[in-house]
């Protein structure tokens, strides 16, 4: 969705994994047989079930090698009452789309092709996917990154220190919702970036409020004292030198102009200019984050997508 895909003069080693093109997903994810097996394998279907009422080990009972199988228990009293789905609270629960489409749209997200070309490059038998259903999926697995990379910085331990900067920017970022097309809704953001460092966190404000009682916890969560901290509202943090920061302030303010911080973190982190009048979700900002994050490491979007799946859905 941000951009058409490039041919690369020389192609990276990934360490993650193998590499994954078209031909592969063809050849190995061609089949329901063989997506059943490949997200078995990686935890997004569970082979293993407890019965909820006895707690002992289901049964897996897959007749048709092509579908998914259904978790049976195995007393008799209980073995035709409980009955639960294999693709129960997974990826794979209540959809139109088979297993071979469900991966080849992972495949041609990760890989960023528009709507247009993964329609077009659609290699499965049977009726076209629309363009609202691509969108709709593409919407989906951006909020699976979303998350993912939420719980990664959450892992992570503290930035700053002394002598160090860190940059605060507070403004209005739109969240796509899942379902409702490409609606935005504003939230309260602070964006806490270490300066030389490349590295950016995202909170949500509580309550969506940006004042110093529900920024000060944020900043205490992910910045470390003594850390000198930048600020674009002059003035707006002064209270932090009150918890052993060293405050920094700048004269302009980004209240007034919530796309300025925008910009200016999209020029800074992704070294992208945006039109001044368009909203970029933070979920996107996200994505572009975690795009980045898988180049440095050499990892291919499609093995980190999977990863990503794996988590949100945790089927171990």
């Amino acid at each position: 969705m941000f951009g058409t895909f490039k041919a690369s003069p020389k192609r990276k080693k990934q360490k993650d994994g193998r590499m994954w093109n078209l031909s592969g997903i063809f050849t190995e994810l061609g089949t329901s047989h063989m997506c059943i097996k490949f997200a078995e394998e990686n935890n997004l279907l569970p082979k293993t079930m407890m019965c909820p009422l006895h707690k002992t080990c289901m049964f897996l009972k897959q007749p048709d090698p092509d579908l998914v199988g259904d978790f049976y228990c195995i007393k008799d009293s209980c073995r035709s009452k409980t009955v639960i789905s294999q693709a129960r609270g997974t990826l794979f629960e209540n959809t139109d789309l088979c297993l071979p489409r469900i991966f080849y749209l992972i495949y041609c997200f990760a890989q960023r092709f528009d709507e247009s070309a993964a329609q077009l490059e659609d290699f499965i038998r049977g009726s076209r996917m629309s363009i609202d259903t691509i969108r709709e999926w593409y919407v989906h697995y951006r909020q699976v990154i979303a998350k993912y990379q939420l719980y990664q910085q959450d892992h992570r331990g503290k930035m700053g220190g002394p002598q160090k900067i860190v940059r605060l920017y507070d403004y209005k970022f739109g969240f796509e919702k899942h379902g409702k097309g490409i609606s935005i809704e504003g939230d309260w953001i602070l964006g806490i970036m270490e300066e030389g460092a490349d590295n950016l966190i995202f909170e949500l404000c509580p309550q969506d409020e940006h004042s110093s009682g529900s920024i000060m916890p944020l900043i205490q969560k992910h910045v470390i004292r003594g850390t000198t901290i930048c600020a674009h509202a002059a003035g707006k943090y002064d209270f932090t030198s009150d918890h052993n920061y060293v405050i920094c302030n700048r004269n302009t303010c980004d209240i007034l102009n919530p796309n300025a911080a925008q910009r200016r973190l999209m020029i800074g982190l992704f070294n992208e200019n945006i039109s001044s009048t368009k909203i970029i979700s933070a979920e996107s900002i996200l994505e572009r984050i975690w795009r980045k994050n898988m180049e440095k490491r050499g990892e291919q979007p499609f093995n980190g997508l999977i990863k990503a799946l794996e988590y949100v859905y945790n089927c171990n």
